[in-house]
């Protein structure tokens, strides 16, 4: 009974190792291969020259940036978007770890080489930090941001407008 069991226990083990090496993706493949995933999904236009603009014009931004950014705008009052902007505040101030977005409006969009830049400013419910009003940045690197957050927004975004 103890050799069948030890024999098994061999055979499991023996299993796993073997499925370990046929598989031997990194950590930073694996994130990679997530990123290029988002970068995909989110379909930024780098083919535009540099621009700095307050509006959303197609000939300038690319018409797929310019409908996401002119959905997100026409959807600002909806508390999804408003839960994912405050979302990426929180992620972005050191001491603001819960926040809720009264109304948010998207300031300005930049392209300057391999970098879009979305400008939003946002007021803020009362919190604990005493922060009313906020500036962020969505920096886009290659077509995906560092923050997840951001991504995921813009993955939604760039579905939904594809419908």
């Amino acid at each position: 009974m103890k050799t069948k069991f030890f024999t098994m226990a061999l055979l499991l083990t023996m299993s796993l190792t073997a499925t370990a090496f046929v598989n031997p993706q990194t950590k930073e493949e694996t994130e990679a291969a997530r990123m290029e995933t988002y970068r995909q999904k989110i379909g930024l236009d780098y083919s535009m020259p540099d621009y700095h603009t307050r509006k959303f014009d197609a000939s300038v931004m690319g018409e797929h940036l310019a409908k996401m950014l002119r959905n997100l705008d026409e959807h600002k009052d909806q508390p999804t978007n408003r839960q994912a902007i405050a979302g990426i505040i929180c992620r972005q101030t050191d001491n603001l770890d819960f926040c809720t977005v009264k109304k948010f409006k998207i300031l300005d969009v930049e392209k300057q080489g391999d970098t879009i830049t979305i400008g939003i400013k946002a007021r803020l419910e009362p919190n604990g930090a005493n922060i009313s009003t906020k500036e962020i940045n969505l920096v886009f690197v290659k077509g995906v941001s560092e923050n997840t957050r951001v991504n995921d927004l813009f993955v939604a975004l760039s579905n939904y407008i594809k419908q």
